[in-house]
């Protein structure tokens, strides 16, 4: 592959250099060919990307932050010593959310921005994000095929031994107030703190054991919720450990069943937390007099999901992505007064296929992109600078915003004609005022979990004040009529097998042909390239002019699985869902690397075996519980075995 790049960045398991496991191979041989990210492999990376970088660049600085999963600080030591070797002023950030990186870099103005994190993936990997100036847009492929083309020709020994001829600034007491400042701007979090918007909140903040500790809690408390924060990052570096936005994908609502001793979610801190204050607080929650929520993100805080307790349901429902996005949408129409109308709402091709409807009733203009919030990133920033084009690169994309910023000054966060960018796994990208170092405000965005937290709860401040209790818990549970969303994960895959023109895509292109012609014959099936993704296996089915079902396949960009993804309006439903049942086999089989060790032991289980016993690996047997059912090989289980066995894989 011409592109060691995920969807967003590198993500790998880590081990030290020197571990014995990977004696006799280099930085460059130990992530080729045994999948892991070393330190000495980070110094070259972030050695490699600051020779690149400032080649195109008048400032020498670069910041960096991580996430605190590597206490011994090996890891993140290496990405500094790196940015100084390749001759980089290294501004350390120390811990920090990713989106404070950009922010902190446009604040400065810097050259780049370096986030060290494996994001919402366990505390056993890490990895880099890359964030570019001007206007923080993210690496795309053109630019992760120079970086990867410039790491694969270093001479590892010369990085080892080269001096580390750039200066170190330690930011780690100021980027805090940046941070904040943005963050309490009523503009900005569409909330006045000085009003106390949030008096009647009780919240329990779930940080992942990650960057956001202490710091989303403090801010929520200025606009005068009663917090509680839990998951909070100890030092230990177990980030996600029950905790965080990962183990809630795919989750609608939570029982009290499912919070008891050897309930789904009994090991669960922050939800056993919202337990114990709906206890506390139940006559205040039933008279409507508080609200109960979760605001979880993932370790970089980049993602955010809001967990809602029903008093009328006696449940607690999940509020994903797609659902949040919704809510912004309505409160910045309330906020524009009708003046949003036309301006852009992007979602990629994992959102329910009733988002862009939703959407559209609001009179904004749904935009569908493929996975990866930089690609809605990078759509906003060109509708913010008037540039049309589809750039695979966003260095030269950040040159022309340069370019056009010199020319006509930045324009204003308000004018730019975009709303709303989301991604169902929690990502959302709203613009917002940022002063910077010189005094100019210029507008700022990224994924941003905090910045999605407030103007959600915003949101949600508007609607308990227009609706009775009754309907507004129900709006706010389903902003939107859902359609069939199935997501349907293979773990520890042959990712190459899947990129366009191999095997497994073309058998699975023409099995969905095959199959949507059989189960959905009345829908007009056309197959949709995305020239940012080409590797996206995506085929539509459209009912008259509005798209009624979505079948796709693609590799993840950050973890170590690929999936068959089945989206579908109401009432294509039932159709959808024997279309998974159908496909999912033969996906199954073609994409499963029958060799790796992990698979093996996964296998072992499927047919009949136990659980793995270690704790690295006895994640496996949970996440194929999401996908075979808990009761393992049964029903779907067996038709996985079957077809494994008839691709002798087995």
């Amino acid at each position: 592959m011409d592109r060691i790049q995920g969807t967003d960045g590198i993500r790998r398991d880590v081990r030290r250099q020197e571990d014995p496991s990977l004696a006799g191979l280099s930085p460059g041989e130990a992530f080729a060919e045994r999948g892991v990210i070393t330190d000495a492999f980070l110094e070259g990376y972030a050695y490699a990307f600051a020779r690149l970088r400032l080649a195109a660049s008048d400032s020498r600085e670069v910041v960096v932050a991580w996430d605190p999963r590597d206490p011994s600080g090996a890891f993140t030591g290496a990405v500094v010593r790196g940015l100084r070797k390749g001759g980089a002023t290294a501004v350390v950030m120390g811990v920090a959310p990713t989106p404070a990186v950009p922010m902190y870099m446009m604040h400065r103005g810097a050259a780049a921005g370096l986030m060290v994190t494996a994001s919402h993936n366990p505390a056993g990997q890490n990895g880099v994000k890359i964030f570019l100036a001007p206007a923080g847009l993210k690496l795309l492929p053109d630019d992760d095929r120079e970086l990867t083309a410039a790491v694969r020709a270093l001479d590892w020994g010369a990085v080892r031994n080269a001096p580390e001829v750039g200066d170190e600034v330690d930011a780690r007491a100021t980027w805090r107030g940046v941070f904040d400042d943005f963050h309490k701007d009523p503009a900005n979090a569409w909330l006045d703190a000085g009003d106390a918007p949030l008096a009647d909140f009780i919240l329990v903040v779930d940080p992942a054991r990650g960057a956001y500790s202490g710091v989303a809690a403090d801010i929520l408390r200025a606009f005068g919720a009663r917090v509680h924060e839990v998951n909070a990052d100890g030092g230990e570096g177990r980030v996600n450990w029950r905790s965080g936005v990962a183990d809630l994908e795919g989750v609608a609502s939570i029982t009290f069943g499912d919070l008891t001793a050897g309930g789904r979610f009994g090991e669960y801190p922050a939800l056993m937390k919202l337990e114990g204050l709906q206890r506390k607080n139940d006559t205040a929650l039933a008279r409507s007099e508080a609200l109960l929520a979760g605001v979880i993100f993932d370790a970089d805080g980049d993602r955010f999901f809001l967990v809602v307790y029903d008093p009328s349901a006696g449940e607690f429902f999940v509020l994903s992505g797609d659902e949040v996005a919704i809510l912004q949408a309505g409160e910045l129409s309330r906020r524009l007064n009708g003046e949003a109308a036309g301006r852009a709402f992007m979602n990629t091709v994992e959102s329910d296929l009733a988002v862009a409807g939703a959407a559209a009733a609001m009179a904004y203009a749904p935009v569908l992109k493929p996975v990866g919030d930089k690609w809605i990133l990078t759509e906003a920033w060109r509708l913010g600078a008037g540039i049309k084009g589809t750039e695979q690169s966003g260095a030269a994309l950040s040159a022309q915003l340069e370019a056009a910023f010199a020319a006509g000054g930045w324009p204003s966060a308000a004018t730019i004609p975009y709303a709303i960018g989301c991604e169902e796994t929690g990502h959302a990208i709203t613009f917002g005022d940022l002063a910077r170092a010189d005094g100019a405000v210029v507008p700022f965005a990224a994924g941003n979990g905090l910045k999605a937290a407030l103007n959600v709860l915003a949101a949600v401040v508007s609607l308990r004040k227009e609706l009775a209790p009754e309907d507004f818990y129900r709006r706010v549970r389903a902003p939107f009529a859902p359609g069939y969303k199935g997501n349907n994960y293979v773990f520890f895959t042959r990712k190459d097998e899947l990129l366009d023109g191999g095997p497994a895509f073309e058998f699975m292109d023409r099995e969905i042909e095959a199959a949507a012609a059989r189960h959905a014959p009345k829908l007009k099936w056309k197959k949709l390239r995305f020239d940012e993704e080409p590797d996206l296996l995506y085929w539509a089915g459209y009912d008259g002019a509005r798209q009624a079902m979505g079948l796709f396949c693609r590799n993840s960009g950050t973890e170590d699985k690929s999936a068959l993804y089945v989206r579908a309006a109401g009432p294509w439903a039932e159709a959808a869902a024997a279309l998974e049942a159908e496909l999912y086999p033969g996906f199954y089989a073609a994409v499963k690397d029958a060799a790796d060790a992990r698979s093996r032991a996964e296998l072992a289980w499927l047919t009949g075996g136990p659980a793995p016993e270690d704790e690295s690996l006895r994640w496996i047997a949970e996440q194929i519980e999401r996908v075979m059912g808990p009761d393992g090989p049964a029903a779907r289980g067996e038709a996985v075995l079957a077809a494994l066995r008839r691709a002798k894989k087995l």
